[in-house]
């Protein structure tokens, strides 16, 4: 059985579901790391002289995103001769410096990820446009991004290895459906509002007062009155969620940047008219289930969601395009093949 050293930055849905995945199939040696500020300074000074011991007795080391908590593990991996996959999930490959979002938008965060992409023996990029990729869904300025815009001279190879999902964990549920729900866990952050298209919700839900909205995620902390129709509900483990998704016309991911979209491809296997901007992997990850939104205007939001509603557009079937493009078992098979070959 393979000893495989893995490094995280949290407990998110996709690392657990892997982690399960590799259950049987790996001897697998985690590191959580979710250290700020002085403590991750500490972290990463202290793992940088112990952790070659950890590389040593490993096959292959998995890091989760690129950045300062990767260098250690790859460092070390470079250094002894193991085989090591990083695998990149979507701020680890973007720069947004309107809203500071994405490694590239500081100088010592995009020096590190630059770091993370040269040391590794394999990057793992979630989707194909992580790797190059040009957007027009940023009031209209083009925007180029991935790994080949931000580091040209890297030469690690590549390989796409897309996220499954377990159409049992996402029952289709009842027919009768109204309304749009979105996920966004930190929703009114005046970096998150931007970036997931938050503020396009709001702008639509005032435009269609008849229509009701859920945001599932945290609640403005300015009291700032919300349109009537919008109804926020607190983050909630991710089991619960097939409710909400059930009982919604479509799902919106309106945002600037989108690594792959999980929740959006979650909400389509349970029945989701997926509405999305045309940023990132979301136009390819909706698979033609419903409409993309590719100018950043509330007017093209409010077509896009009345088109829904109207039942206009021949879209294929939500649930079907995710069971056939990202089964969750063609993602077991490529981790374990990326972690053996």
């Amino acid at each position: 059985m393979r000893r495989v050293l893995w490094i995280d930055k949290g407990d998110a849905s996709f690392v657990r579901s892997d982690l399960e995945l590799l259950k049987g199939h790996a001897d697998v040696h985690r590191i959580d790391f979710r250290h700020r500020g002085i403590r991750a300074a500490l972290w990463l000074i202290g793992r940088g002289l112990t952790l070659w011991w950890n590389v040593l007795r490993s096959d292959v080391v998995v890091v989760q995103f690129g950045g300062w908590h990767g260098l250690p593990a790859l460092f070390w991996a470079r250094v002894l001769r193991r085989r090591s996959r990083l695998f990149l999930h979507g701020v680890d490959c973007v720069a947004i410096p309107s809203i500071g979002y994405g490694n590239f938008s500081t100088v010592g965060q995009a020096w590190a990820t630059r770091c993370c992409y040269r040391w590794a023996s394999m990057l793992v990029p979630m989707h194909e446009s992580l790797i190059e990729r040009t957007d027009v869904f940023n009031d209209g300025r083009v925007s180029r991004q991935g790994i080949r815009v931000h580091d040209p001279g890297c030469r690690t190879p590549i390989r796409v290895l897309h996220h499954g999902f377990d159409t049992e964990r996402w029952p289709l549920g009842r027919e009768e459906r109204s309304g749009f729900v979105t996920v966004a866990l930190d929703a009114f952050g005046p970096r998150t509002s931007v970036l997931k298209g938050i503020d396009l919700v709001l702008a639509a839900a005032g435009r269609m007062p008849e229509v009701p909205f859920t945001i599932i995620g945290e609640g403005p902390t300015s009291g700032e009155a919300l349109p009537p129709n919008i109804e926020i509900v607190a983050p909630m483990p991710q089991r619960e969620l097939t409710r909400y998704y059930q009982r919604a016309s479509g799902y919106l991911q309106l945002s600037l940047s989108e690594g792959f979209g999980c929740a959006l491809a979650e909400a389509m296997l349970s029945g989701c008219i997926p509405v999305v901007s045309g940023a990132g992997s979301l136009p390819d990850v909706a698979s033609g289930a419903g409409p993309v939104v590719h100018e950043r205007s509330v007017d093209a939001v409010v077509q896009a969601l009345t088109d829904v509603l109207k039942g206009k557009g021949s879209w294929a079937d939500p649930r079907a395009a995710i069971q056939a493009r990202f089964p969750l078992g063609a993602r077991a098979s490529g981790l374990r093949a990326l972690l053996t070959s």
